[in-house]
């Protein structure tokens, strides 16, 4: 779909009452945008590209970062919306109040907080804090953008993953005791390179990129490319390289006749024991456990 200032595409699955939608977007430039915003309860997954919106008459503005995540709950008002990047990507979830409500309930303190205020119609954040898209939430919406079931299946499965990211959601907003350390990323520009760099190895799974190969792709040295993307994702590149291939090599498994050893050599393990060892280091066992 296009609009004036560019384009957009947009995927949008329905599980019951849950509503899950996949944006990309598309600026030729960069203009203000005010529009009118239906009432919103949405788990909300900034995955690339910068931006801002202000509700009319809310003393504050809601800022996104690239790789991001909270919970948001805007009342039906205008917003006014101002984006720093000529590409946005974002994965929402939208729950209707009753539905949230009722997950909340005797939940953690974060969630039941939040959904008190939903109730008193007030624009709410779980957290003040917007916190980064852990890779075992990047994980689930893989598996939400390359589900393989249609019709009643497709529902049941797309809402078990709905209510996955939202159990995910509370247990960020509810964060370890103890101080932190100062942020290490300053810098938007920055945050968008090891976004850049979290694609980069994401597209390369059967041929795993080294960290100076990396670093070079993005423009970051690699000192900042490993400390930046720890902060960033929680995890180290190598770490991320590591889950995301075993993640596909079990949905290979599930879903193809490939064979275990078939499957270890086209993600580049280097034998069968080197990737049997590394399945069964994640996942507890075997890899051919999984082969129907």
């Amino acid at each position: 779909m296009s609009f004036p200032h560019g384009s957009a595409q947009v995927v949008t699955w329905q599980a019951d009452d849950i509503q899950l939608y996949h944006r990309h977007i598309q600026y030729q430039t960069l203009q203000p945008l005010t529009m009118h915003n239906p009432e919103d309860l949405c788990l909300w997954f900034n995955l690339r590209g910068t931006y801002a919106i202000r509700h009319e008459n809310a003393a504050r503005t809601i800022s996104f970062a690239p790789n991001q995540q909270n919970i948001l709950y805007s009342p039906a008002t205008p917003v006014h919306i101002t984006t720093c990047a000529k590409e946005l990507v974002l994965l929402g979830i939208k729950f209707p109040k009753a539905t949230f409500a009722q997950l909340a309930a005797n939940s953690t303190d974060a969630l039941q907080r939040f959904a008190e205020q939903v109730d008193q119609g007030q624009l709410a954040l779980l957290s003040p804090r917007w916190a980064s898209i852990t890779p075992a939430m990047h994980q689930i919406m893989q598996q939400v953008f390359h589900c393989r079931f249609t019709g009643p299946l497709q529902a049941l499965f797309l809402r078990a993953k709905a209510l996955e990211l939202l159990v995910l959601q509370a247990e960020a907003a509810a964060p370890p005791p103890g101080a932190t350390r100062p942020a290490f990323l300053k810098q938007p520009a920055d945050r968008e390179r090891l976004v850049a760099a979290r694609d980069y190895v994401q597209a390369r799974l059967h041929q795993p990129p080294g960290l100076p190969e990396v670093a070079r792709a993005v423009g970051l040295n690699e000192y900042k490319l490993k400390r930046g993307f720890k902060e960033l994702f929680g995890e180290t590149v190598f770490g991320y390289l590591t889950q995301q291939r075993l993640a596909l090599a079990r949905t290979l498994l599930l879903d193809t006749q490939k064979t275990a050893s078939e499957i270890g050599y086209e993600l580049g393990y280097s034998s069968p024991q080197h990737f049997n060892n590394a399945f069964r280091q994640q996942y507890g066992q075997p890899p051919q456990t999984y082969k129907r």
